[in-house]
């Protein structure tokens, strides 16, 4: 599947870094000033394989030290999103860090540019458009921002939003099966937002199958509202200390994320 990645050169000083409200709000919040403030210099559509693959093979040419792959796909400002936070991708070089690979994209031999060049015909083209950018951002003192397929600041300014605070979980039998529905709450009962057919414990963690039942809720969100909702609160954390990680199947998209047991 191809995803868009957007390169944004934007002022660190006027990303969010407010830590209140889950992942998904505040990924939402660093998107939305990103495309706000920013300035995007490049992007890039191809799928995801690929692109790690191209940036992994850049890396062998400043290093190797993972440098850039990792902040590509899993920093942001302060942190503000975790290391482990159930959002979308989100990537992020601080001003430092930004002038720091733009000094080593421009070490980058014309023989090392060849050889990237006879490995993939993508591969130089993901490095100029990081090295442009980063030039950029050195230029200005700015920071370099990696969208990962991120919504408009027009869908996040208008588009629905799902805070977890919205729903209640309710548990449901018949004879000896049992299921659990996660609904709006105003007004009650109003909309059965997210069906969970299981929860089950085994020696990998915590496995919840669920069917996301509004096709306008994002995936991130319906598994925040699970964890939140449902996990935290109904079940009054009861898995806590006996498993590290949850394993969300949504039945519907026929996906499996793995995730850490939410945070307190």
């Amino acid at each position: 599947m191809s995803i868009h990645y957007e390169l944004y050169v934007v002022d660190a000083d006027r990303l969010p870094v407010d830590p209140s409200g889950t992942d998904q709000e505040r990924y939402e919040r660093l998107v939305l000033a990103v495309r706000q403030v920013g300035a995007r210099w490049a992007e890039l559509d191809t799928d995801g394989r690929s692109f790690i693959l191209a940036l992994k093979a850049v890396d062998t040419r400043i290093g190797g030290r993972k440098f850039l792959p990792v902040f590509a796909f899993n920093n942001s400002p302060a942190n503000v999103l975790g290391n482990d936070g159930d959002c979308p991708d989100f990537g992020y070089f601080r001003p430092d860090a930004a002038k720091d690979l733009a000094t080593l994209l421009g070490r980058v031999s014309e023989a090392e540019l060849g050889e990237l060049e006879n490995e993939n015909e993508l591969y130089p083209r993901v490095y100029w458009q990081f090295r442009d950018s980063a030039e950029e951002a050195a230029r200005r003192g700015f920071a370099v921002a990696v969208l990962h397929d991120a919504p408009s600041a027009n869908a996040l300014q208008q588009g629905p939003r799902f805070l977890p605070r919205e729903f209640a979980a309710y548990r449901h039998t018949e004879g000896s099966s049992e299921w659990y529905s996660l609904e709006r709450c105003n007004p009650p009962g109003s909309t059965e937002a997210i069906k969970v057919d299981s929860v089950r414990m085994d020696k990998t963690g915590l496995h919840v199958h669920y069917t996301k039942r509004l096709v306008e809720m994002p995936e991130s969100t319906a598994r925040d509202i699970i964890a939140q909702v449902l996990l935290r609160e109904f079940l009054n954390d009861a898995y806590r200390g006996k498993v590290e990680a949850v394993h969300y199947h949504d039945d519907g998209a026929k996906v499996v994320v793995t995730r850490s047991y939410p945070s307190a």
